[in-house]
């Protein structure tokens, strides 16, 4: 699958571009490259994950929900920083070492090994949740990630085109907590949506809405770097000829956080 890997903005065209694996698929005039929004970039984002792929992410999502106390729940939900609240929701589950808890480790794996490279990523989790996880895995990770950035960043002249392979590339050692950031965004979206008549509706939107999370992460914390046309489609062969796949979904290297307050104006969107 051409899996979406990341977003260039040209302020020179006004147009942006969404980038897969086989190179740009899509480029989108927008009437301001300094105020993009959900709709400017709608008719560009599209739903790539299976509806059983769905399924098995919101039911991660409950069963996380299921097992925080309402305490650390009520702190997902209120909390401007989810990444800062992803910490401790994480060391809580995985310091408590029952049987439902090992139970709940068991079907969380069951339920996101099998997802493909889409949400690799949100597979990490099991490691996450497992207190023999050892940091020095993430360590050496890291060393070869970044190897692999510099190498690849020699190949690109253009700032744009060396943050977004950054983006790809960089900081696995984050990996842990961004998946846990992941599945507090389902929680909070599960909440907010109420009941539901139309399940399967639902689910594609919740899994086209997780897709975008990351490009609207992109757009909320990153200044556009302008970069000409020519050079894009130059960078954007030589992307094309990488071969990008298991970090399709790595968030961006330098994001910060988005704010929970996004999540009432993506459900307003379902």
């Amino acid at each position: 699958m051409n899996h979406f890997v990341g977003l260039f903005v040209d302020p020179a065209t006004g147009m942006v571009g969404l980038c897969k694996e086989g190179g740009l698929s899509f480029m989108y005039p927008v009437p301001s490259t300094d105020s993009l929004t959900y709709e400017h970039l709608g008719v560009c984002l599209q739903g790539d994950v299976s509806l059983h792929d769905s399924e098995n992410l919101l039911e991660a999502a409950r069963l996380t929900r299921d097992q925080l106390d309402s305490e650390v729940l009520e702190s997902v939900l209120s909390s401007e920083d989810p990444v800062a609240v992803a910490t401790e929701v994480a060391e809580a589950i995985a310091n408590t070492q029952s049987k439902e808890n090992m139970s709940y480790r068991e079907t969380l794996e069951s339920l996101l090994l099998p997802i493909g490279d889409v949400h690799k990523l949100l597979a990490l989790l099991v490691a996450e949740l497992d207190p023999s996880y050892e940091d020095e895995m993430i360590e050496t990770a890291d060393v070869q990630d970044s190897e692999t950035q510099l190498a690849m960043s020699q190949l690109f002249a253009s700032p744009v085109s060396e943050r977004l392979l950054a983006d790809i590339v960089g900081r696995r050692c984050l990996a842990r907590l961004m998946v846990t950031t992941d599945l507090l965004l389902l929680i909070s979206l599960l909440q907010h949506q109420g009941k539901v008549q139309n399940v399967n509706r639902v689910l594609y939107k919740l899994s086209t809405l997780l897709q975008n999370y990351h490009t609207l992460h992109w757009l909320c914390c990153q200044s556009v770097v302008p970069t000409s046309p020519l050079s894009l489609e130059n960078n954007m062969r030589q992307l094309a000829a990488l071969n990008i796949s298991s970090c399709s979904r790595q968030p961006p290297i330098n994001s910060g956080y988005i704010p929970m307050s996004y999540v009432p104006f993506f459900a307003r969107e379902m």
